[in-house]
């Protein structure tokens, strides 16, 4: 799979890496999947309790 970022997203995964936290742009990106597991997650459980 091939993924094309806007300038915005490299600027940002630029950033990232910047701040020395990342070895590469595929640590941010594979963070940045986790985070959105992680509110998808918490969402559903969400959804789940006020019904």
């Amino acid at each position: 799979m091939n993924i094309t970022l806007n300038s915005e997203q490299t600027e940002f995964i630029q950033q990232k890496l910047k701040t020395g936290r990342y070895q590469d742009a595929n640590e941010v990106i594979v963070e940045a999947f986790r985070l959105l597991e992680e509110r998808d997650r918490t969402y559903q459980i969400w959804i789940e309790e006020t019904q």
